[in-house]
């Protein structure tokens, strides 16, 4: 039968003390405390500790989340929420760690060194339509007038001149934004952008996470069941379920112009490079 965590936390002391081993044991992986904390946080086992799940944002993380649910447990997650703080229609999926149905690495007693004993999954995304993804979901962030991105907003709209009037939703602010994530990179790194529109490459950091199996967004269907078939567990029968938060803006503009794609091949070559997507 299935378990869960128990809801009590760690101590403060061994979550700090696992965060001084990885950077120990990684020197050069991490900038900063900060980005070891949120590898840590975006790492999710279950109590069975029998897969590990490096989630990376705008990728399918919350179907994948989904499928990982029926795989552990037998059923489907069928629980509804909506709340005014979040603007992710799926962040049910997102609360499975605070509920400790799942628990990140962080939360968990020398987490990183029990997932590096599981089946360790990830998944990635052609580059192009990840950062048109990312540039909608702010886009639409501001629409709402929601406080998700405001700092980011703000500091477009300070550093690159995007107008929040006119510029969502079009080629020219895709060039801004474009340009927003060159000029943080250059000038603070690219470990500090959001995760949302970080690299892939330095998010995932394969290096370190080693997965066994990387999920492609673009063909989840096997990713899922080349997973079910590692732990030897059936998946949902009703696969559709599973396929969740699919876009939360228009999708019929064409924001991948030549110029767009030419800046993206630049931002984000390494992303092509690694997980061997055409530019």
């Amino acid at each position: 039968m299935a378990k869960l965590f128990p809801m009590r936390e760690p101590t403060a002391a061994l979550r700090s003390g696992q965060v001084e081993r990885l950077m120990q044991t990684y020197p050069d992986a991490f900038a900063d405390r900060g980005e070891a904390v949120g590898f840590l946080r975006s790492i999710h086992l279950p109590f069975s500790r029998s897969w590990a799940f490096k989630s990376n944002p705008k990728c399918g993380t919350s179907s994948t989340k989904r499928v990982l649910f029926f795989l552990e447990f037998g059923v489907p997650l069928t629980v509804h929420l909506k709340t005014d703080n979040d603007i992710n229609p799926e962040k049910v999926v997102h609360d499975l760690s605070e509920a400790h149905v799942f628990r990140t690495a962080y939360q968990t007693p020398n987490g990183f060194r029990q997932a590096r004993k599981a089946l360790r999954l990830t998944t990635v995304r052609n580059p192009l339509t990840r950062a048109r993804s990312a540039f909608l979901y702010l886009c639409w962030s501001d629409e709402l007038q929601h406080q998700w991105f405001s700092k980011e907003r703000l500091r477009m709209n300070a550093l690159v001149g995007f107008d929040w009037d006119n510029d969502p939703g079009t080629e020219t602010g895709m060039l801004k934004f474009l340009d927003f994530i060159e000029q943080c990179s250059e000038t603070q790194g690219a470990h500090t952008l959001n995760v949302h529109w970080r690299p892939q490459a330095l998010a995932a950091k394969d290096d370190v996470f080693a997965p066994d199996l990387i999920g492609r967004a673009e063909a989840l269907p096997d990713f899922y069941q080349e997973i079910a078939e590692r732990l030897d567990r059936p998946l949902p029968p009703d696969m559709s379920r599973t396929h969740t938060n699919a876009g939360t803006a228009a999708h019929d503009v064409d924001l991948l112009t030549p110029a767009v794609r030419r800046r993206v091949r630049e931002i984000y070559s390494r992303d092509f490079e690694i997980y061997g997507y055409e530019p």
